[in-house]
C-alpha cells in the first residue's frame, strides 16, 4: 500500500468472500504488503473520499494456463473448473 488508509483516503477495504459466504477484510496501512493467490477472488469497496495509491505485482511460474480463471488445471472447461464451481 503506497497511501495511508484514514489519511490519503476513506473506504476502499480490500476483501475476499470465503467460503462460508463470510467476507475476509484484512487490514494493513502505508507500507505494507499483502501476499495472496490471485485466482482467489477479492475486491476492492468503494473508495468514499481521496486517492487509494497501490502497487500491484503478479509473479508466475510453471507452465501456462488457458483456464481465465488461473485455475490449475491445464484443460479448464469452465464447467469442470474448481474455482469456477465456488463461484456465488
Amino acid at each position: 500500500m503506497v497511501a495511508d488508509p484514514g489519511q490519503d483516503f476513506e473506504g476502499g477495504a480490500f476483501t475476499t468472500p470465503e467460503l462460508d459466504g463470510s467476507s475476509s477484510t484484512p487490514e494493513f496501512g502505508k507500507g505494507d504488503a499483502l501476499f495472496f493467490v490471485s485466482h482467489k477472488f477479492h475486491n476492492v469497496r468503494p473508495v468514499t473520499a481521496g486517492t487509494r495509491n497501490v502497487l500491484v505485482a503478479e509473479l508466475w511460474a510453471g507452465p501456462s494456463s488457458r483456464c481465465e480463471h488461473r485455475c490449475e488445471s491445464q484443460d479448464c472447461a469452465l464447467s469442470g473448473c474448481e474455482l469456477a464451481a465456488a463461484m456465488p
